[in-house]
């Protein structure tokens, strides 16, 4: 019980920004199913403990620690077009290309509560970006999409 008491007070240091932050048991306002009722509350956790790293590292901007929340090969999809992107050097040279407007507002408001999840992994916005767990345990980015809606309209 103590251990899920420190991961609420540290869930709350990390979002404490009013627009990322939310009522956990309020999953309601989300739209869609959530990685809690996807995959349970563990894997929910470290879901929500790598979008805020994800989150830090965007609004940093710092691409060579973006890069590093990569699985190599990663997939880059542009409206039919698709790239794999094979290394951390050449996502870090093309990250001005790659963290768009609308990519980087996505994962900026994406609210912890509201993450969905599915067979294909874990969706940041409007499937701006995907991730999963790997078998080494660690989460990571699998795919970016720059064609996703971004919902600013």
């Amino acid at each position: 019980m103590k251990t899920a008491g420190w991961l609420t007070i540290l869930l709350l240091i990390v979002f404490r920004s009013p627009q990322i932050a939310c009522n956990a048991q309020d999953n309601s306002r989300c739209g869609h199913s959530t990685v809690e009722e996807a995959w349970g509350q563990e894997y929910a956790s470290r879901a929500k403990l790598f979008l805020a790293e994800v989150q830090r590292a965007v609004e940093s901007n710092d691409k060579k620690q973006f890069a590093l929340l990569v699985q190599y090969p990663v997939r880059v999809l542009e409206g039919t077009h698709s790239t794999d992107i094979s290394n951390a050097t050449e996502l870090t040279r093309r990250y001005p290309m790659i963290m768009t407007s609308g990519v980087r507002r996505a994962i900026l408001a994406q609210s912890p509560s509201c993450l969905f999840a599915n067979g294909q992994g874990v969706m940041i916005g409007r499937g701006q970006i995907w991730f999963q767990q790997q078998s080494d345990g660690a989460m990571r980015i699998v795919t970016i999409n720059l064609s996703a809606p971004d919902g600013s309209s």
